[in-house]
């Protein structure tokens, strides 16, 4: 079926009598108020109005399945027949949760009780997924926030699927020097930023990596470090707590089998005992997982088992990938059909869905923290060992080098980056309504197939599809549709 987009006022009609009313009136004294289950703990009364987003979109996806996306903000909401009706009563005619109720058993026929629960789990979801108007909160900040910092190419480590190709005979690495100056240099310019510490493997480096953080704190900057975890011992414990914020070690596969078979053998017990060494301290940790598409069944099998595992007392977050990227080694990595990428996307989104609810997601992973005008490019700039520059996380284009271009004038044009590649810049993006959900595609992607940051290769087709797909998205773990 069609997508058949609805922009109406909404007329509400009781077909009850008064006296059928009244006796609701007095069975509802029984329910004066409900709470939220997530995060927000949100309490509604039922005299309340609900403050919908006023400039909503409404599609129909099916028969009984209706979507909602708020066409300034990322935010969207999923609806069956009732609490559709409900959603388009609490926005057009900014109605009490008692007359919503009223308003189902009326229309539709329902019980009483039924009417109750189909509002209660509205509330919920409003509140949970950050749909109310009064509640959302949004980082608007579109600025260079973050320098991700290879401070080395060299690894102890050869795997499969690296991007930066880097292993043990790799030479290339910017002296203490260069790198003291980069920080410096950035702190200057983007004050209360963040750096994070990357390689290759910066425990090669692990006296440059100490002084460099403890540099980075002087200066202001937030830091963090990611690390494959083998060779963290004891004894940098303390150190690692004191100068760093967080710390993404990557295990890349629930089983040390898969993991091993990736990474090499012999390096899945230390990454983990990192894990639980660090679990004595507070700072923030992160198990990042990135594993090709064949390996979906495993994670969707052993990932919570793995997790609990560990038995750690404190926080862990996980991340989780099954983007290879065709770049170092990556480049000759076993390609996928597209059917069988799409499948474990799909399915990797159900997982995190799980994940998030038991609390190993961040939520600054939902769209709903951050409105950005882009993908983030402009928000990130990447400094490689041998000091050429990328305008995001990814390694695929080059805008200079540190040896031939300061870092005021390669934040300047990252600047204007970021500008013209915002959706609302974008004439196919500007009137699209999941412009601030979707953000346009990787702008190095469309680089790179399409020759332009700004040609998104999206169709009236994909579009529709990126719709259909949000209906099934209701906890808003991941941006990327």
């Amino acid at each position: 079926m069609p997508l058949i987009v609805y922009n109406y006022k909404y007329i509400l009609i009781f077909f009850c009598i008064q006296k059928n009313f009244e006796m609701l009136d007095q069975k509802l004294k029984n329910f004066v108020s409900w709470e939220s289950t997530g995060f927000k703990n949100l309490k509604f009364e039922l005299s309340d109005s609900v403050h919908i987003p006023n400039k909503l979109e409404h599609y129909i996806i099916d028969k009984k399945n209706h979507l909602f996306i708020d066409q300034t903000k990322p935010s969207w909401i999923s609806c069956n027949e009732f609490t559709s009706d409900a959603v388009q009563f609490f926005q057009q005619e900014q109605g009490s949760i008692k007359n919503a109720i009223r308003l189902l058993i009326a229309k539709w026929g329902i019980s009483e009780q039924k009417a109750r629960n189909e509002i209660e789990t509205l509330l919920t979801n409003l509140a949970d997924s950050e749909f109310l108007e009064t509640n959302i909160k949004f980082d608007t900040n579109n600025q260079l926030t973050t320098l991700h910092l290879y401070i080395t190419e060299k690894c102890n480590l050869q795997c499969k699927h690296c991007y930066m190709g880097s292993g043990p005979n790799s030479t290339k690495g910017l002296s203490r020097q260069q790198l003291k100056d980069i920080i410096t240099c950035f702190s200057s310019i983007h004050k209360n930023s963040k750096v994070t510490f990357t390689g290759g493997e910066p425990f090669i480096r692990k006296s440059t990596l100490f002084y460099l953080a403890e540099l980075a704190h002087c200066k202001g900057l937030t830091t963090n470090l990611i690390t494959n975890g083998t060779l963290i011992s004891k004894n940098d414990i303390d150190k690692i707590n004191n100068l760093f914020d967080s710390v993404k070690i990557s295990i890349d596969g629930p089983t040390q089998e898969i993991h091993e078979y990736l990474r090499g053998k012999g390096s899945f017990i230390p990454a983990v005992n990192s894990l639980i060494l660090l679990d004595e301290t507070n700072i923030d940790k992160t198990l990042g997982m990135t594993l090709p598409p064949e390996y979906i069944e495993d994670v969707e099998n052993k990932i919570e088992s793995f997790i609990k595992s560990l038995s750690l007392k404190n926080k862990l977050y996980v991340s989780l990938s099954m983007e290879i990227l065709t770049t170092g080694r990556g480049a000759s990595f076993k390609k996928n059909d597209k059917a069988m990428k799409k499948d474990a996307e799909r399915r990797l989104l159900r997982v995190i869905d799980n994940l998030w609810e038991r609390g190993w997601v961040r939520d600054i992973n939902t769209p709903m923290f951050r409105k950005l005008n882009n993908c983030g490019i402009g928000r990130n700039i990447s400094i490689r060992a041998d000091g050429s520059i990328m305008p995001c996380a990814l390694p695929y284009i080059n805008i200079g080098n540190i040896h031939n271009h300061s870092l005021q004038f390669i934040s300047d044009n990252l600047e204007q980056i970021r500008i013209d590649t915002s959706v609302d810049n974008i004439p196919e993006c500007s009137g699209c309504p999941i412009r601030y959900i979707c953000l346009g595609g990787c702008r190095m992607e469309n680089l790179k197939k399409r020759g332009s940051y700004t040609n998104t290769g999206c169709t009236e087709k994909i579009r529709k599809n990126k719709i259909k797909e949000l209906m099934y998205r209701p906890s808003l773990s991941m941006r990327d549709i």
